[in-house]
């Protein structure tokens, strides 16, 4: 019998571990980044008096992120472009020089209980236009378009630069105008800020899937720029790399807005979604996580006795309404719970004379915050005294201490003559819940203190 119970009990233990492997709907894995823009590139002609500069650079990628039912991740790619031409001498011709960029992001998507998802890709593109004229000359640049495409492993990989291939051609957005400076133009700068947006949600997909995401300024080039008849001038594309050539003066123009070169470039967010959510229920006690007030514990009865919408099972401190579960000394124990100490509350009389075996009501006062007295409500928890309650030459007297217990304590002005005073200490709860004791005094003589001899007697017993 016990050999099948544990057969049982292990079987039971792998279909736990099982579901609880199954709870992710999906998951992203395997993300990687091509670059394939043209390889960076400098030039300078000093027969012309020509100088370019192009980079491009993927600058930074998330790791995905998300529940159980969504996850996401992010791409930074930067470029810039640069130009400047000084020609005085030169023929009546255009100059334009064009700079294709590109790159893809590829990654997998995992569906292991065939829930079924979405992929959205949300894109931005963010940089500067700028261009100066050295002589009465047009300079202008332009920053084209950036197109892109989603290959879903359906289509063919081969037509890279294509995006109507594969039917996914709504991820492209339209780059600005340009910025042009005219030969008769009374301002020689000019320079513009280029922000486009773009939001493409896929088809559902079911099963594990690979995908990559492709954008390009194909075939429309992402950058051109055209120096007009002759004479010098600058231009500049910015995307979020900055310029090293210093012939290059504009490529170095911080932009307006406040924007930095961080602020620059392309931003991606892809995000995939499950259409059906999976359901989440990690202590396994037939309640999902989203709505089990103590998702980390077993607890199907889901008892919550303080109504602070913490269960029972994982409450620090169940008899008291705490749904912020503060345990400030880290003991386990919720703050509303803790049992405080009582500071600075002191009995309004501390010796009691003369010593004529009548019976004293114990007043308990504090300072507040402020420094006024402040009346202490309380209620008796205990009550000793260093003497018996019924001692020798002490007037045959008894109980010593009335009201054990309640919320109002009398304390008999006696003591034996023979002794050296007698001494109660008083245990009591305050009506805000802070604990403390105070001790109140017989003395044997008026101007004599009592000490205490250690509280060995109760004082309301004979």
């Amino acid at each position: 019998m016990n050999n099948k119970m544990n057969i049982l009990i292990i079987i039971g233990l792998v279909l736990l571990a099982s579901i609880s492997q199954l709870t992710r709907a999906i998951s992203i894995e395997n993300v990687s980044i091509e670059n394939t823009s043209p390889a960076d590139a400098q030039l300078s002609n000093t027969t012309a008096t020509r100088f370019k500069e192009f980079a491009s650079a993927n600058i930074a990628t998330s790791m995905p992120e998300g529940d159980i039912n969504q996850q996401s991740f992010t791409n930074h790619f930067a470029w810039m472009q640069a130009q400047r031409v000084n020609q005085p001498e030169g023929p009546n011709f255009a100059l334009i020089y064009l700079r294709s960029l590109g790159y893809s992001i590829t990654f997998t998507v995992d569906d292991p209980l065939l829930q079924g998802y979405q992929v959205n890709v949300a894109h931005e593109l963010r940089g500067y236009a700028t261009v100066e004229r050295a002589e009465p000359v047009k300079t202008s640049a332009s920053s084209g378009v950036m197109v892109g495409k989603f290959i879903d492993g359906m289509c063919d990989p081969t037509t890279h630069l294509a995006p109507t291939t594969c039917n996914r051609s709504k991820l492209s957005v339209l780059g600005a105008k340009g910025v042009t400076v005219r030969g008769d133009d009374p301002d020689a700068f000019q320079n513009r800020l280029v922000t486009h947006n773009n939001v493409y949600n896929s088809d559902i997909y079911v099963g594990t899937n690979t995908f990559s995401v492709s954008f390009s300024s194909a075939p429309s080039p992402m950058t051109t720029t055209i120096f007009q008849n002759y004479g010098g001038g600058e231009a500049n594309l910015r995307f979020g790399l900055a310029a090293s050539m210093p012939q290059l003066v504009n490529a170095g123009y911080p932009g307006i807005d406040g924007e930095d070169a961080i602020d620059l470039g392309h931003f991606a967010s892809i995000t995939v979604t499950a259409v059906e959510p999976a359901i989440v229920d990690s202590d396994q006690d037939g309640i999902e996580d989203s709505l089990d007030n103590c998702s980390a514990t077993y607890n199907p009865a889901q008892t919550d006795s303080d109504g602070d919408g913490v269960g029972d099972s994982c409450d620090n401190c169940v008899d008291n309404f705490n749904p912020n579960q503060l345990d400030t000394d880290g003991n386990g124990i919720g703050d509303e719970c803790e049992i405080k100490d009582c500071v600075g509350v002191y009995p309004a009389t501390a010796k009691l004379w003369p010593p004529n075996h009548k019976l004293s009501t114990l007043e308990l006062f504090q300072l507040d915050q402020n420094g006024d007295v402040q009346s202490v409500g309380y209620y008796v928890d205990n009550v000793t005294q260093d003497e018996p309650v019924n001692g020798n030459s002490d007037g045959n007297t008894e109980p010593d201490a009335i009201g054990m217990l309640t919320d109002s304590l009398q304390l008999r002005a006696e003591r034996t003559s023979k002794g050296d005073g007698r001494v109660y200490q008083i245990d009591f709860t305050a009506n805000d819940g802070c604990v403390g004791s105070v001790q109140v005094a017989v003395p044997k003589s008026r101007k004599s203190s009592a000490i205490d001899s250690g509280q060995y007697f109760n004082s309301w017993q004979p």
